[in-house]
């Protein structure tokens, strides 16, 4: 059994953790699920409204370094190996995601030991529709091996048409799907994250 520690205004009842929005985050203690170049992130969620104060709600954080500059920055670094999951709701620009007639997204965040990265928005609601993820739980996964990256929501695997990209990025080095992460970029072992992310 792992030791998870609650941080900031947080709650835990009987419909899981309850976030107040402010500086909120839960620990868990050392998980060695990257031991092998195989392994899965999922997680049940559910929004009930956006934070007023963010761009971004992060979702799972796991990052070689930790050091925060304020900026979130950190995680497109090329020598910070990490798994980065968060919420761009669409109230606060949906991340700038250009994933077509999305309102809010989760974006995913990769980046493995030799630099190579990829990061792709999942649309969880259509444009204008915020209430339709309000009233219920969505399940997300992200599942991740030596050939290929897929995520998959409520059970089913996402396409990469479905997918989008933060729109103002600098460079095409991000703008990877899962599909092309797996298939049409071999370079970019996910391999390192074994030795990286502990």
């Amino acid at each position: 059994m792992h030791t998870v520690e609650l941080h900031g205004g947080m709650s835990v009842g009987p419909n899981g953790v309850v976030f107040d929005g402010i500086d909120d985050h839960a620990t868990i203690a050392h998980v060695d699920y990257a031991s092998t170049p195989e392994f899965s992130v999922g997680f049940w969620m559910t929004k009930e409204s956006c934070a007023s104060n963010s761009i971004y709600e992060y979702l799972y954080s796991h990052n070689a370094r930790t050091v925060h500059d304020g900026t979130g920055e950190y995680i497109t670094v090329p020598a910070n190996s990490n798994v980065n999951m968060y919420f761009g709701c669409e109230g606060a620009g949906g991340g700038w995601s250009d994933a077509a007639e999305s309102g809010s997204i989760v974006r995913f965040n990769l980046i493995d030991g030799n630099g190579g990265a990829g990061s792709f928005d999942y649309p969880v609601h259509d444009a204008g529709s915020f209430d339709d993820i309000t009233r219920v739980w969505l399940h997300l996964l992200l599942v991740v091996d030596v050939s290929s990256v897929a995520t998959y929501s409520e059970g089913r695997q996402v396409q990469s048409s479905e997918y989008g990209f933060y729109a103002y990025a600098t460079s095409n080095d991000h703008r990877k799907s899962p599909a092309h992460l797996a298939h049409k970029h071999p370079q970019l072992s996910l391999l390192p994250f074994v030795t990286l992310l502990r």
